[in-house]
């Protein structure tokens, strides 16, 4: 998942008198009566009210009061804003804003063009004393503290909270978390587990006592764990301990809806009753979500609907678009109905890498499809054929407030980095992060090196939030080229047993709970170092005395997709 994010994505400003030009800056001759901000979805040239305030900056957008969109919350003119506070010196520095000067180091957070880096060459040397603000993170929520006379290096020493249990969240490092207790492809012909890996029932492989997986995630330095089909899959019973535990630990939970294919692609009433059975099952407290749960992953990959036979003509991207939208619809419906406070969550919807064009024709490229898709859609909902039971500024203030763009992908970072980030801009103030980093076929050094990357960018930049590692362990049950991704393996000795575990698509019963190991004999030389790559790239480690590894005889591992064991 993952610091994941935030107060709201839009850079609000004070209204002021200064009327240079910058680049994410509203510019007015004279101080507006009306609050404003910057919205960068207002570039993409369908209708907003509200855009154009300035009258010379399309993505300048007035906000607070009818007919505009709810203001974001304040971050004010003259702080930089980071999403977590960087080790580099920083400063505010109005000479960025004069075209005639020296531009090096400006634009240091990706949102203040005078937030400027200091203090290092090629950089120019810090002021004495810099206003910056202290950032507190919350969840996934970003708060600003006073602005007042430091350092930045002041400021990190400062830049510490806590709030509803959870420690402050940086960059996302997050682990997908989808580990059935199988032993071999097809779970040997006799059915497969749940997938809702939260149910209580699998309580004696993600906590303690048991194996504790969740420990384990934190261990090699994760601070979320990403799910998949923790809402909409009908399983019964308490979910809450799972979040109790990950809050335990320090681990944001990116709870994913399961992901399926809607009644002529509308998501509204199923996504709504998901949602509501969600917060009878322990995914709220004293009437708001849960203080682990940093983001609802709406959809998985919804761009494979197109190629449903239902949806016509065949391949067409408003079907999948529907579907997220009346997704976002009933989640939304739930919590005005139950009247649970939206707090710090985060909404997402995680897109495929595959090379797509959005559904208004407007963007081309693996994954930024998608994003462009949600601007569209929220901004016209009859391109995808929706009327939402929202009302329009309800939807407008959900995107703007929480919404952050996710893809998946298999890809070397620099390569995924020099896609997305070259066309970026339009979707700010949004960021975005890697729901899966599959890493398929990467020896041990290229996996660290992307993820070291992927963290420092994330720290410097807003616009980019981190990255899952897919996935924590094997899945022996997809068997195939499914198994290139896991971190762990699975030995031989049974170390415990889940309770009943079981969901509307399979039956009631019990599994083992295998110990965990390292090796992943199936892949080749460094490739099979996968653990090892993310302890070293997060400054965490593998702790194999744990009672959670394999010991002795019992360190035989389960070879490839069958059930025969390796020496």
């Amino acid at each position: 998942m993952a610091r994941c994010l935030i107060k709201s994505w839009a850079v609000f400003f004070i209204a002021s008198s200064q009327s240079s030009v910058s680049l994410l800056n509203c510019s007015f001759a004279g101080k507006p009566a009306d609050r404003y901000f910057w919205d960068g979805t207002c570039e993409n040239g369908l209708a907003h009210i509200g855009c154009n305030a300035d009258g010379v900056h399309m993505a300048c957008r007035w906000c607070g009061k009818e007919p505009y969109p709810a203001c974001p919350q304040a971050n004010l003119v003259g702080r930089c804003f980071f999403l977590d506070t960087p080790a580099s010196q920083y400063a505010w520095d109005e000479r960025c804003e004069d075209p005639a000067s020296d531009h090096t180091g400006c634009y240091a957070d990706g949102v203040h063009m005078p937030c400027r880096w200091c203090g290092t060459a090629p950089y120019p040397a810090c002021p004495e004393a810099t206003s910056v603000a202290t950032t507190v993170e919350v969840g996934l929520t970003r708060s600003t503290s006073t602005t007042v006379p430091q350092t930045s290096h002041e400021a990190s020493s400062t830049s510490s909270a806590k709030t509803g249990g959870m420690p402050p969240f940086s960059t996302l490092r997050g682990i997908c978390y989808g580990a059935l207790p199988c032993l071999g492809e097809g779970c040997g012909g006799g059915g497969l587990p749940s997938e809702d890996m939260v149910q209580i029932g699998y309580k004696k492989q993600w906590g303690h006592p048991g194996r504790d997986d969740l420990g384990t995630m934190v261990q090699l330095g994760a601070n979320a764990v990403r799910l998949y089909h923790s809402l909409g899959l009908g399983a019964q019973g308490y979910h809450g301990a799972f979040l109790d535990r990950a809050e335990e630990v320090g681990l944001h939970v990116m709870a994913g809806f399961h992901t399926r294919a809607c009644p002529k692609f509308n998501c509204f009433s199923m996504w709504k009753a998901a949602t509501l059975l969600g917060f009878e099952q322990g995914f709220t407290k004293y009437s708001r979500w849960h203080p682990a749960v940093g983001a609802l992953i709406l959809l998985n990959e919804p761009d494979f609907f197109d190629y449903n036979p239902s949806c016509q003509p065949f391949g067409s991207s408003w079907c999948h678009v529907k579907a997220a939208l009346s997704a976002l619809d009933g989640v939304l419906a739930a919590e005005r109905e139950a009247g649970i406070d939206a707090g710090h969550v985060k909404l997402t919807i995680t897109w495929s890498f595959a090379m797509r064009t959005s559904v208004d024709g407007k963007v081309t490229g693996p994954g930024v499809f998608g994003f462009q898709d949600m601007v569209a859609g929220i901004a016209n909902p009859s391109l995808a054929h929706y009327s939402p039971e929202s009302s329009r500024a309800e939807l407008e203030t959900a995107f703007q407030t929480r919404w952050i763009h996710g893809l998946n992908t298999q890809a070397p970072w620099s390569f995924v980095d020099q896609m997305v980030s070259s066309v970026y801009k339009q979707f700010l103030p949004n960021p975005w992060f890697i729901g899966e980093y599959g890493a398929n076929g990467q020896v041990q050094a290229v996996i660290q090196h992307d993820l070291e990357a992927m963290q420092k960018r994330a720290s410097r930049n807003a616009d980019f939030l981190g990255a899952a590692v897919f996935q924590f362990e094997t899945a022996y049950w997809k068997g195939g080229s499914e198994m290139n991704f896991g971190l762990f393996s699975v030995g031989v000795q049974k170390i415990a047993e889940t309770d009943e575990v079981c969901d509307s698509k399979s039956s009631c019963r019990k599994w083992p709970v295998n110990c965990l190991s390292t090796d992943l004999p199936w892949l080749p030389g460094s490739m099979a170092k996968r653990a090892e790559a993310v302890a070293a790239a997060w400054n965490g480690s593998v702790d194999r005395h744990s009672t959670s590894f394999c010991r002795g005889s019992a360190s035989r591992r389960l070879r490839g997709s069958s059930q025969h064991l390796y020496e």
